[in-house]
């Protein structure tokens, strides 16, 4: 069974290196990590993904993207992995934001009880409701890491 995948999504390319390498460094042994550049660009990314039947755990967006959002990608992502976590990042402009995000995110459907902004502790994204640090699926005998390549932008 294949490594869940963990995407990072985000337009700005230092930002989204840094946290490909954080997410790499701390959950690497675990999980795949992917990025895309644009919400387009991981939404095809998670159909070519689905077409594989790979699993995704979670999926981490930054808000302000061109052409679609950060919301807009979560929301339109769930029709293809309803039960992945997800992540928004609002690291700009700060509390002044929260009100509108928030609204996005209820009209979208997106509960906001795991919302994190500025810089989450993905520690925290991977422990269940009850508390229990959420496992992945365990690797099969001989099965070897794969090196991951960026998401076509």
């Amino acid at each position: 069974m294949a490594r869940p995948i963990l995407l990072a999504v985000d337009d700005d390319v230092n930002v989204l290196e840094a946290v490909v390498q954080d997410l790499r460094r701390n959950y690497g042994a675990e999980y795949r990590v992917m990025r895309a550049a644009s919400g387009q660009a991981a939404l095809d990314t998670l159909a070519q993904v689905k077409a594989r039947e790979e699993p995704v755990a979670l999926l981490l967006s930054d808000q302000r993207m061109p052409g679609i959002s950060g919301v807009e990608f979560l929301e339109r992502s769930r029709e293809l992995y309803a039960d992945a976590k997800r992540v928004l990042l609002e690291v700009e402009h700060g509390a002044a934001d929260i009100p509108r995000v928030v609204r996005a995110l209820d009209e979208a459907g997106i509960g906001v009880e795991s919302l994190e902004l500025v810089r989450p502790n993905l520690d925290d994204v991977f422990v269940d409701k009850t508390g229990h640090h959420l496992e992945p699926e365990e690797k099969q005998e001989g099965e070897q890491a794969e090196d991951e390549e960026p998401a076509p932008a």
